[in-house]
């Protein structure tokens, strides 16, 4: 499945308008060499946040197709960009344009939008935690930690993402992907509304 950003597009396009290729990066592009390439910088950042490991690669996952369609930039590079966090008027670092398909209203319309690129998926987890912490929007997805399903379900309420499935959509990663079962419990209620 391709991630919300380049929903039903062959790949995303770029500001000069040729379609990007999937990342030559560390990452393959399987569900077991995302989370094996992943997982340290993911835990690092989880527990910051209070969550498991496997809520942020699941996140991850389905913003980028488990790694095989992350956003490049106009050179080809990666722009490490995990969370399809968009560049707006108060970001200063990299920036990439790309077709993202939006829901408004419930209706998709294809758009183009900026979004963050980095120097490393490190820096990529490190940024969606600053940027969920110091967003006052997100305050209640923050106090729901303890459990997953709220968190990502109070996270779409916030508007982190316009598709209106988006919890429920890392919900089924989280049940079907290759993680170990550590989370468990934590994950009974993802997507659970």
């Amino acid at each position: 499945m391709p991630p919300p950003w380049m929903a039903g597009s062959a790949g995303a396009e770029r500001k000069d308008g040729a379609a990007s290729a999937p990342s030559a990066d560390i990452l393959d592009g399987s569900p077991e060499g995302f989370v094996a390439a992943l997982r340290p910088a993911a835990e690092k950042a989880a527990a910051r946040l209070g969550l498991p490991a496997e809520a942020l690669l699941a996140q991850a996952a389905l913003e980028t197709g488990w790694g095989g369609h992350v956003m490049q930039r106009p050179d080809g590079s990666s722009s490490h960009n995990l969370f399809g966090i968009k560049a707006d008027s108060r970001w200063n670092g990299g920036r990439v344009q790309v077709s993202t398909l939006e829901y408004r209203d419930g209706v998709a319309m294809r758009t183009k939008a900026d979004f963050r690129a980095y120097d490393s998926y490190e820096e990529s987890f490190n940024d969606y935690v600053r940027f969920v912490q110091q967003n006052p929007r997100y305050a209640e997805a923050l106090r729901a930690t303890e459990d997953v399903g709220r968190y990502f379900d109070r996270l779409q309420q916030a508007g982190y993402a316009t598709d209106p499935a988006y919890a429920e959509k890392i919900g089924e990663i989280l049940k079907k992907g290759p993680f170990d079962t550590a989370a468990g419990a934590r994950q009974e209620g993802v997507g659970a509304g």
